[in-house]
């Protein structure tokens, strides 16, 4: 999607150039111009007590992260859940559970999500 933008961008700024004048005023569309989706991923394991950690945000960036739990076609918000990171409880065993990245900078878009599960039941526990 976001090279069929760059693409548009460029053909618009060509037509619109002079053909023959390399100084000729227009508009360069860099990498940085586009809010690129970070994409985010869990450490952890797929046993109940496993601790998840979510990573890969960018280092100069700030956000909060959006924790999810689904099972089936229900997906559902955790919002009591803060922070990079998520212990499970017994009601996750079988759901699978979603973090997101929500950047600060509005110009930058929801990472993708990052996925853990379905989460086992601890063997330990059982």
């Amino acid at each position: 999607m976001f090279n069929k933008f760059k693409r548009a961008w460029k053909k618009k700024n060509q037509q619109t150039a002079a053909p023959e004048s390399k100084a000729a005023p227009g508009y360069t569309l860099n990498d940085a111009d586009i809010a690129h989706p970070v994409k985010i991923f869990i450490d952890g394991g797929n046993i109940h007590t496993s601790l998840l950690k979510a990573g890969g945000t960018p280092d100069n960036k700030t956000g909060t992260f959006r924790w999810y739990r689904s099972v089936g076609r229900q997906f559902n918000c955790l919002k009591d859940v803060i922070g990079d990171s998520f212990r499970p409880t017994l009601d996750d065993v079988g759901s699978r559970i979603s973090t997101q990245w929500i950047p600060d900078d509005d110009r930058m878009v929801p990472s993708a999500f990052g996925e853990a599960g379905p989460l086992e039941l601890d063997p330990e526990v059982a």
